[in-house]
């Protein structure tokens, strides 16, 4: 294993000096500089850039690791190396954390010599990298396990992507359910996207890697007394983001490594008939069409719940199902690479217009709230 390891990092290295080389680059044109503001000269500081790359970068990385073992003709011949298949996992996986979390400290080394330039304590960047680099390993676990729950390359971007959709969607659709029987809080929800008093959204392990930076970014203006400046429009913006909680940490931490047990169960688990096959994965298609449908019916009716304005709602509504439901369909035709559609398929469409049809009666039941 040692020596496949060093193999595949030096097959690798690459990806990895390309990742840090961009990564450098907006580091070094965004996370300070200096500019005139009526007539003042003011420091602005930022580190939402290590957020981005923490979001986006997993993402291409869980990819490029383990594509490889999307091809039916390889696969074969990776197996039969002498080495076991969890070893073999570890070693993709591994590689590609490792490149990740050191892509994420030269940024920070380029972050530090710029503070450091400009006489800024590095206090608060050093707190903030470990809590970064882990998040962002979090995240690359929950893609890693949903790439690899798909047969094929394109299926696994998708699968990924579910990550976002997934639990998106399902907050949509409570979101719009609440915002129906709490009117007083419509107008808060419709900006923020944030219930009151929930510690959870539907941004999930994404969310609290970009609410880390984020803190830690107002952290530093605040010790650069430049926080007062626009004051009014950073308070708006930062209102738009859900606080870090830590019961939505606790649960997507639980949640990411258990994805990788999956992942090292899935792995081991793999056909080579089925590479390149339709991904019937609970963790795919199957669970992503419907929901992502569903959200999407649903919040046609939110004209409704925020604004009161019944018949534009209806129409609003009315009009949403159409393409919702093409697209849906759509879906499936990619889904199943045809239209040659199973049961399963055909009832859970069927189910979806029964969804929005008692979404209409419960939506038109309750009295719309006043607009504001």
């Amino acid at each position: 294993m040692p020596k496949y390891f060093l193999y595949h990092m030096r097959k690798t290295v690459v990806r990895f000096v390309i990742m840090a080389l961009m990564l450098c680059l907006f580091v070094n044109s965004t996370v300070y500089s200096k500019y005139s503001y009526y007539g003042g000269e003011h420091t602005s500081v930022s580190l939402t850039v290590f957020s981005v790359f923490g979001v986006v970068a997993p993402f291409v990385v869980a990819a490029l690791e383990f594509s490889q073992f999307m091809n039916r003709r390889n696969l074969d011949t990776w197996f039969s190396l002498p080495i076991s298949r969890t070893n073999l996992f570890l070693v993709h996986f591994i590689n590609g954390a490792v490149q990740l979390s050191a892509a994420f400290i030269v940024g920070v080394l380029v972050a530090a010599v710029k503070f450091a330039a400009a006489g800024i304590s590095l206090g608060r960047l050093m707190t903030y990298t470990p809590i970064g680099i882990c998040l962002m390993l979090f995240s690359y676990m929950l893609l890693t396990f949903l790439f690899l729950s798909a047969n094929n390359l394109f299926d696994g971007c998708v699968f990924m992507a579910g990550a976002v959709l997934i639990p998106s969607n399902l907050y949509s659709i409570f979101r719009s359910f609440y915002m129906l029987f709490n009117p007083q809080d419509g107008n808060q929800i419709f900006f923020t996207r944030n219930i009151p008093g929930l510690p959870f959204n539907g941004y999930g392990i994404f969310n609290l890697i970009v609410v880390a930076s984020e803190r830690y970014t107002d952290l530093l203006k605040k010790d650069l007394g430049e926080l007062s400046v626009d004051s009014a429009l950073w308070t708006s913006a930062r209102a738009t983001v859900t606080k870090f909680s830590m019961p939505q940490l606790l649960l997507w931490i639980m949640i990411c490594v258990g994805a990788l047990a999956g992942a090292i169960f899935i792995f081991n688990k793999k056909k080579t008939e089925n590479v390149s096959g339709v991904s019937e994965s609970w963790f795919g298609y199957r669970v992503l069409i419907p929901i992502c449908t569903a959200g999407s019916l649903t919040s046609s009716f939110l004209t409704r719940a925020v604004i009161g304005e019944e018949l534009l709602a209806t129409i609003v509504s009315v009009i949403a199902i159409i393409p919702t439901i093409i697209g849906a369909f759509i879906a499936y035709v990619v889904y199943r690479r045809g239209i040659k559609f199973k049961l399963p398929d055909y009832l859970t469409l069927a189910g979806l217009v029964v969804y929005y049809i008692v979404c209409a009666i419960i939506f038109s039941s309750v009295a719309p709230v006043t607009p504001w």
